[in-house]
């Protein structure tokens, strides 16, 4: 871990600088290209095709400012839309961009949604019958990729009572299973998701999630934990994305091109994010821009959201990390977040569950009560600004894998230093020196 956290702290200190070497050897350098006079390069920057910041004012709340704050501010940004017009109208760029149907994508907002299959509309998302050499089977799409310039299906497995390990071949299993229930196989254990011809599709059926809102519907989860099989309940699931995002109908004569917009999230932006949130709100829907003398379509939806550990929380309800329960991904006690025998699906945090208990955090009526329903589950009593927009909060906004292993091999090396003698902590000093600057590197 020592070694990773140096190796990755001296990229980043040192990427600029070699960036810089590399354009003063370039072949194609010349020193008297380089502008020495302010007023020239304001000229010069006045010819180039710079996008327009724009501004807008913001109110400003007076707690925790001194007194003499201004209630309105000008705030800066650079527009999403203006970002997206200048990349598509640059023909070296474009060019060299493919939005094709091998990309792929599962959220409607990214892939292929749709497939015709023996003059049926299919979308992502629709449970399906088809034909397997012992009969005819249950399965969800899930995504529709190209491979080898064919189109193919990857499907999640939907199991029958029959086709459920022995040792859950119980009178109550086979009784819901006459009343129509199904078993979803999770989609990480072997085999779960396989590629199918779609071909072999039979016919479209109605799948829900309870025996009141359809014929069929799934029940449980089979899944392994600890190398043994075990059930949960078929809400405790990540969403397909086509149950929460829909793209509006819109003129199928336009060209359609499609972006995801990972964003980097930092208190220092926060005016900025609301309005790229404001803006990305229109573009989730379409928005029409001429490329190139060309009327299309831009579909543009947020990707991965990166964030240090307390913003990326904020974002997701959830506490900083301190708190009795402060994962965003999992409700984990901080005592046990080491633990080698969580049962990580069972206890994971999922975006229409955090939504359900905020809902319920807000019909509360006394403060108290809302504090320990909060403290309960680790929840925040305010919601992200991101929230305009269609999401799953918890899978879009992963952990920062570097800042949780550097916090780690900082307190390593605390504790590891304070152990040592005063001459253990000279000899540690020399030998870090060394490591820091290698034999071969000539230091002034």
């Amino acid at each position: 871990m020592e070694t990773f956290g140096h190796i990755l702290k001296h990229n980043i200190s040192t990427s600029a600088y070699d960036e810089l070497v590399d354009i003063l050897q370039h072949p194609q350098f010349c020193i008297n290209d380089i502008v020495t006079n302010i007023r020239r390069f304001r000229k010069w920057r006045q010819r180039l095709p710079l996008i327009s910041i724009r501004s807008r004012y913001v109110k400003i709340s007076t707690k925790k400012t001194p007194s003499t704050t201004c209630t309105i501010k000008p705030i800066y940004y650079l527009s999403v839309s203006d970002i997206i017009w200048y990349v598509l109208n640059n023909h070296s760029l474009f060019n060299k961009m493919y939005f094709g149907p091998a990309l792929e994508g599962e959220s409607p907002q990214f892939g292929q949604e749709t497939i015709v299959i023996k003059q049926v509309l299919y979308q992502i998302g629709d449970y399906v019958y088809y034909n397997e050499i012992t009969g005819k089977k249950f399965r969800r799409i899930l995504v529709i990729i190209l491979e080898n310039n064919i189109e193919k299906l990857k499907i999640q497995r939907v199991l029958t009572f029959d086709e459920l390990p022995e040792s859950f071949h119980i009178t109550i299993r086979q009784q819901q299973s006459h009343d129509g229930a199904l078993w979803l196989l999770d989609r990480d254990e072997y085999n779960a998701i396989i590629l199918l011809e779609p071909q072999a599709i039979i016919q479209k059926i109605t799948v829900g999630q309870n025996n009141n809102s359809a014929n069929k519907y799934i029940i449980e989860i089979l899944y392994k934990h600890n190398n043994h099989w075990k059930f949960r309940s078929a809400l405790l699931d990540y969403k397909h994305p086509s149950e929460y995002t829909a793209i509006p109908n819109h003129n199928n004569s336009l060209p359609v091109y499609k972006f995801f917009l990972d964003l980097y999230y930092d208190d220092f932006g926060t005016y900025r994010n609301v309005y790229h949130s404001l803006e990305i709100c229109q573009l989730e829907k379409g928005k029409v821009f001429e490329i190139n003398g060309v009327r299309c379509l831009i579909i543009a939806s947020l990707g991965q959201v990166t964030a240090d550990l307390p913003q990326g929380n904020d974002l997701a309800y959830i506490k900083r990390h301190g708190a009795i329960k402060g994962c965003r991904s999992c409700q984990a006690t901080k005592e046990k977040l080491t633990s080698a025998d969580l049962n990580i699906p069972l206890i994971a945090r999922y975006h229409h569950i955090t939504d359900e208990l905020y809902n319920r955090m807000e019909t509360i009526i006394t403060a108290t009560d809302q504090r320990k329903f909060a403290t309960e589950y680790g929840l925040r009593n305010k919601k992200s600004i991101l929230d305009l927009l269609k999401r799953e909060k918890h899978l879009q906004t992963p952990q920062d894998v570097y800042h949780l292993t550097a916090g780690k091999i900082q307190r390593l090396l605390h504790i590891t230093v304070n152990l040592l003698s005063n001459d253990g902590k000279k000899a540690f000093v020399t030998a870090w020196k060394s490591f820091e600057y290698p034999k071969d590197v000539v230091c002034n």
